[in-house]
């Protein structure tokens, strides 16, 4: 069995909207995870030009609902959430994106990934 699991590696010193795009990553998926990649791909096209509007722009033209968009992106949870895959990634000696791990699994579950 093949799990692509996805988490995010933001790197602010490369890129000073980084954690707030991860955040806006997971608020696109937590409405709808269809939306996580087409959101995705705009704001990498977007790059160095994000600004926190942006993100709203984003979502409206995925027909989110951007009032709940607009509360997820202030919502502590998210960025707890993102702080803690950059940890993870940190830990393990991931440094940049993107990276892949191939390998058996030794001892966690798929489901403690969505802690992730």
């Amino acid at each position: 069995m093949v799990y692509y699991v996805a988490r995010e590696l933001p790197l602010s010193s490369i890129h000073p909207q980084a954690f707030s795009a991860a955040v806006a990553l997971r608020c696109s998926a937590e409405q709808n995870t269809a939306s996580y990649e087409p959101m995705k791909e705009s704001l990498f096209a977007i790059g160095s030009k994000l600004t926190p509007e942006s993100y709203v722009q984003e979502a409206e033209k995925l027909m989110l609902d951007t009032d709940k968009f607009a509360t997820c992106l202030s919502d502590k949870k998210q960025l707890k959430s993102v702080n803690q895959s950059y940890k993870y990634a940190a830990s393990i000696g991931l440094s940049g994106t993107p990276v892949f791990i191939i390998g058996n699994n030794t001892g966690f579950e798929i489901s403690d990934l969505s802690e992730l």
